[in-house]
């Protein structure tokens, strides 16, 4: 139920169904404990991710950018959805579960977004370009890369934008 001060807030903002929809958002999302226990397995975390770090985490793909494409990518990465090949052997739809970049190692969402020797080249090449375009240091370890910055949508985006590149190259058969 809103509370007088929601009200007023809603009656004196210029876009009230942003305000609406923000809170809303703020209020709505709950991550899966599935995703939670995957994500901190995979990206081997010696800690627990809490719940307020996945919320964030989550949250972050409508904070980052307005882009639909940007936002359903980072959505179904989150989720786990994006066709990788270690999946796609295991449902017997792809012959071999190794990475269509190097050809080297299991194609997981750690290696092929973080640890492929291809990918490394990517990640060198962004980290100095936002170095000197932005001023901000680029973290590319697999937690930021997976999980974000929790604190910069502008690296939020260029990760995000990064990783999309990194898996339309993949689909594209590029190396």
């Amino acid at each position: 139920m809103p509370t007088k001060n929601h009200l007023i807030s809603i009656q004196e903002a210029q876009k009230p169904s942003r305000l609406i929809y923000r809170n809303l958002m703020k209020e709505a999302t709950t991550v899966p404990e599935n995703l939670r226990i995957q994500w901190q397995r995979e990206l081997q975390m010696e800690s627990e991710i809490s719940e307020a770090t996945l919320n964030k985490t989550f949250n972050a793909i409508y904070i980052s950018s307005i882009s639909t494409r940007l936002r359903s990518f980072q959505y179904q990465l989150l989720h786990r959805c994006l066709g990788i090949n270690n999946k796609l052997h295991q449902w017997g739809i792809k012959e071999t579960s190794m990475c269509d970049l190097c050809s080297k190692e299991t194609e997981t969402y750690i290696h092929l977004f973080c640890h492929c020797e291809k990918v490394q080249a990517v990640w060198r090449i962004m980290s100095q370009w936002t170095q000197q375009t932005t001023g901000n240091v680029l973290e590319t370890t697999p937690v930021t890369i997976i999980m974000g910055t929790l604190n910069s949508p502008v690296l939020d985006t260029i990760i995000t934008c990064t990783i999309l590149y990194i898996y339309a190259s993949k689909m594209e058969g590029h190396t």
